[in-house]
């Protein structure tokens, strides 16, 4: 399961659509529905989001993170999210080209238990090489804490790099309740952007 798979529908950029503004503070809720959860997003003063209109179907174990376009036939067992929305954060501005630094995507799960497993599953992949290529020896690769992993980390200003700014790929996947939560940067400040958004966004959809 290649790196890249997990992240199969992370564009940052799509342009938001009309949706009506509404604040979901106060006591605890149902898990927010699609419109309800990007309305949300707007309100933590997210510039920029959109609901995914087909969003692929995914199938999560220990070691196993595989995308799908089905729930029957050769992606027999494989779960369709509720709904995946992707998100962005006014405080990091696009890169020339309109080139996104960072990446959010949050999928809400039918069940809080594959939204615990994609997570999980994620961050093991990071660590581990491709199940598919054999070998399960640990990368040499820093988990920074149970929901973050830095790949290829090395100090700023290497030659090569997209941005002088640049120490790593910084990944981020958690779950709370049926929501799991997706998240990419290449240095630490954009990581705690992504970090801290996640978190909230995710705790308000959930409820």
């Amino acid at each position: 399961m290649c790196e890249m798979r997990r992240w199969a529908g992370l564009a940052v950029g799509a342009a938001l659509g009309a949706v009506a503004a509404g604040c979901m503070e106060g006591g605890h809720h149902g898990t927010l529905s699609a419109n309800e959860a990007l309305a949300q997003a707007r309100s933590d003063e997210f510039v920029k989001g959109s609901i995914a209109k087909r969003p692929p179907t995914y199938r999560c174990a220990e070691r196993e993170f595989e995308l799908g376009i089905s729930t029957s036939g050769r992606y027999a067992g494989y779960v369709r999210p509720t709904y995946q929305l992707e998100i962005d954060d006014s405080r990091v501005h696009n890169g020339p080209g309109n080139v996104a630094r960072i990446a959010m995507l949050v999928t809400v799960f039918p069940d809080a238990a594959t939204a615990k497993a994609c997570a999980a599953a994620g961050v093991y992949l990071d660590l581990h090489p491709d199940p598919t290529f054999g070998g399960s020896a640990r990368l040499p690769r820093r988990q920074i804490d149970s929901k973050t992993v830095v790949i290829d980390e090395h100090r700023a200003g290497r030659a090569g790099d997209s941005f002088n700014d640049d120490t790593g790929q910084y990944d981020v996947f958690f779950s709370d309740g049926r929501v799991f939560a997706q998240g990419r940067a290449s240095n630490v400040p954009h990581m705690k952007i992504v970090r801290d958004d996640l978190e909230r966004l995710a705790a308000e959809i959930a409820g």
